[in-house]
């Protein structure tokens, strides 16, 4: 499935977000480059202020985005992608200050945790702060960057977490 003119940006399903974000990453356009887990880090890292997420930042750097109503009781969860890589999550307005970003990429069956880890290193410029089996975490400025080996349906994925470090935390 593709984006058309049709879905207009907004969506609503009845789903659980986590299946709906894994379900629409095979949706995302081909068209531009395709996102590189560091480069979508990077992305997140680059838009998560103390007010929330950048949204024009992350759309004037090609990322496509989709609202997803997830109930009339839950704020609406936007997802970003470009071309068929990771997918960026983030809540919208104020939620999103709380919330942070959030990057979900599947994993194939030959790509280990250890070679998200080393991509994110060269990336961030830093071994991370802690590295325990399935996640590490590292922290730059005042952000926290968490990755998290993690199973959607049923399938090894990556979940990248993004926060504001509160102050007096860090």
């Amino acid at each position: 499935m593709r984006r058309s003119d049709r879905w207009h940006g907004r969506l609503r399903l009845a789903s659980t977000p986590g299946a709906i974000v894994f379900a629409l990453a095979t949706a995302v356009p081909a068209a531009g480059q395709a996102a590189t887990l560091a480069s979508a880090v990077r992305a997140c890292l680059d838009a998560t202020g103390t007010a929330g997420i950048d949204d024009a930042g992350l759309r004037g750097g090609g990322w496509e985005a989709y609202d997803i109503d997830v109930g009339d009781d839950a704020a609406p969860l936007r997802v970003y992608g470009r071309g068929r890589g990771p997918m960026l999550l983030a809540g919208v307005g104020a939620e999103s200050a709380e919330s942070g970003c959030h990057v979900l990429q599947p994993l194939s069956a030959g790509t280990a945790l250890a070679a998200a880890v080393t991509e994110l290193t060269a990336e961030l410029r830093t071994e991370p702060n802690e590295r325990k089996a399935s996640q590490a975490m590292w922290v730059i400025g005042g952000k926290g960057v968490l990755l998290e080996a993690t199973t959607k349906n049923a399938k090894p994925a990556v979940h990248v977490t993004v926060v504001n470090i509160a102050e007096g935390t860090k």
